[in-house]
């Protein structure tokens, strides 16, 4: 049957190709970021956006454009790192990846959240406490099991936010 169909059925079948890999791209960015940018830069900057453009050839593929915000000083020296960035993208993501260029936006990155944590404050053990871990898993055989969760045990005690 032909005729007037709902603009809400057709919509989702038309941009769900287009908009299932953009939200992929960008989660699984969000989720290596601190592989992307190195343990100096990752909490100094963050993905802003994902410029999209249509391959220009009918053989190749789908190319794109990161948009990185991060501030004025630390945009300049993001720019000598433009290489080494892309290469870990394709490192990361494989042939999945088809970003090919990296712009630097310069803009206060969101440092509140992506701030390093703070370590884990952990108490010392009552001796109680070992020789009641070192009981529980004694049964166990295997020693590099064992020894795995005496020492899961002890982080679990020396937590000061767990209680007992």
């Amino acid at each position: 049957m032909y005729g007037p169909t709902l603009l809400a059925k057709t919509l989702p079948k038309v941009t769900k190709k287009i908009c299932s890999r953009k939200f992929v791209m960008l989660g699984r960015l969000m989720d290596h970021w601190d592989d992307i940018m190195g343990e100096s830069f990752a909490f100094k900057t963050q993905p802003v956006k994902i410029r999209y453009f249509k391959a220009k050839r009918k053989n190749e593929g789908p190319t794109a454009a990161l948009d990185i915000a991060a501030s004025p000083s630390d945009a300049t020296l993001l720019q000598y790192q433009k290489q080494l960035i892309l290469e870990r993208l394709n490192m990361i993501f494989g042939s999945d990846s088809y970003i090919n260029d990296i712009r630097f936006v310069p803009q206060t990155a969101n440092q509140q959240s992506r701030a390093p944590k703070a370590p884990i404050q952990r108490r010392a053990l009552l001796p109680s406490e070992t020789k009641q871990l070192a009981e529980l898993v004694s049964d166990i055989q295997d020693a590099e099991i064992r020894e795995k969760l005496l020492n899961f045990g002890k982080a679990v005690l020396q937590d000061k936010t767990t209680s007992l």
